[in-house]
């Protein structure tokens, strides 16, 4: 034995150290004790427990346990291209232009001015897809 012996991590027997690789590769004695050792790191008891403190679950946005970036129903957020966004349930946001003129699947929301933050009744319109691609003058080219 060129490198010594060193203690099993499972049983404590000695585990022959033959060729330098060993020194970084071999703590077990055997595949039994190596499987026995791994299998108890694996236990998920521990794992459970630690998801379920009041810390992991405030966190999570549990109800009466709220973090700092939970938002009440009704609360905006305006996206980078120019649209808000307002909250309307937990975890479900839908574009402010949509809520207040309540339009229905299927039908585009036109912003009269083109100002994309501006939501009043007044300046929403609701069209067919076909009629706003054509009020915009968008088309395919290829």
């Amino acid at each position: 034995m060129k490198y010594g012996t060193r203690p099993c991590r499972e049983c404590g027997a000695p585990v022959p150290l033959v060729i330098q690789r060993d020194i970084v590769r071999k703590f077990y004695c055997n595949r039994s004790c190596r499987t026995t050792y791994t299998n108890r790191l694996r236990d998920p008891t521990n794992a459970v427990i630690a998801m379920n403190t009041p810390q992991a679950n405030r966190k999570k946005g549990h109800p009466g346990q709220k973090h700092n970036l939970w938002k009440p129903a009704g609360s905006k957020r305006v996206r980078r291209d120019g649209y808000v966004l307002t909250k309307i349930g937990e975890g479900k946001w839908d574009y402010e232009h949509r809520v207040v003129t309540q339009a229905p699947r299927g039908k585009h929301v036109h912003h009269r001015d083109n100002r994309k933050g501006n939501n009043t009744p007044s300046n929403l319109e609701l069209l067919t897809p076909s009629e706003h691609i054509r009020l915009h003058g968008k088309r395919r080219r290829y």
